[in-house]
């Protein structure tokens, strides 16, 4: 739950996100070092059904740790429930 991470109060000296999901980590890692590239890059994701498919089947490791993260991201939030 990443949210608690982002919403609390205060301020301890050090912080850790431990996940045994690489995806996961890397999505952080670029929250916290290139988020305003990040954004960037999410703005201009077309929300249609033939780019969630083309996206899910892509191979991510072909990508940058940057793509990786939106395209996470991207499928995360468009997947049923998401």
């Amino acid at each position: 739950m990443g949210s608690v991470f982002f919403c609390h109060n205060a301020q301890p000296k050090a912080e850790v996100i431990n996940d045994r999901n690489g995806v996961v980590v890397n999505l952080f890692r670029i929250l916290q070092r290139l988020y305003p590239q990040f954004m960037d890059t999410l703005k201009f994701q077309i929300t249609a059904h033939r780019e969630f498919k083309r996206l899910k089947a892509f191979n991510p490791v072909t990508l940058t740790d940057l793509e990786r993260a939106v395209r996470f991201l991207y499928l995360q939030r468009l997947t049923f429930g998401g």
